[in-house]
């Protein structure tokens, strides 16, 4: 039993002060309409100190409203995939001021609870 418990220390990853960690949300409650469907982690967050062996002081955000220090088992690493969004298009100048065009809206969808226009 103790072999286990050795092995399972081993085991966990190690975090340095500011590192970006994702914290897993099991046990957390939020307001969502599904959780099934919705995201399995929360963040990136950045650790701000080791407390203990195995828990770590995260920055978490004023409306999550949990305890800040964490146990390793309920964090994983964030690795930077350099996904970005594509640029947005460059501005006409009119009159020395940058404007953009809108022919006419196409569509609109809300999305994340944002109001979005399909334009041409």
């Amino acid at each position: 039993m103790k072999e286990d418990y050795e092995a399972a220390k081993k085991r966990a990853h190690v975090f340095k002060p500011g590192d970006m960690v994702w914290l897993s949300f099991k046990d957390i409650k939020v307001h969502q309409p599904s959780p099934k469907l919705g995201p399995r982690q929360l963040g990136p967050f950045k650790v701000l100190e080791k407390v203990d062996e195995l828990d770590y002081k995260l920055e978490l955000p004023h409306w999550l409203k949990i305890h800040p220090v964490l146990h390793v088992n309920r964090l994983s690493p964030w690795h930077d995939q350099g996904v970005s969004k594509p640029p947005p298009p460059k501005p006409v100048q009119v009159n020395g001021e940058e404007e953009y065009t809108v022919e006419k809206i196409l569509n609109s969808r809300l999305f994340r609870r944002q109001l979005q226009y399909k334009v041409r």
